[in-house]
């Protein structure tokens, strides 16, 4: 700044220099906000998924459990006689 400005014309300065800061430090609030807000939601996508792929897992275990009882007792019937 000028020192043979006006004070009024330094008030002014000040005061758009104050709002200035206001507004990027609300701004970066806001896009901390937004980021938190993505952040979680990634999260529980990838939570979600992986519950989902862990119930699939236990199915597939379990109809291997299964086919593989009836494969032997289709096995053990046969050589049985």
């Amino acid at each position: 700044m000028n020192t043979d400005e006006e004070p009024s014309q330094k008030r002014r300065q000040m005061t758009k220099e104050r709002k200035a800061r206001c507004l990027t430090r609300q701004s970066q609030e806001s896009l901390d906000r937004i980021r938190a807000v993505d952040a979680a939601a990634y999260r529980r996508r990838i939570e979600t998924k992986l519950q989902l792929n862990l119930k699939l897992a236990e199915k597939d275990r379990l109809k291997l459990i299964t086919w593989s009882e009836t494969v032997k007792g289709y096995t053990t019937k046969q050589f049985t006689t």
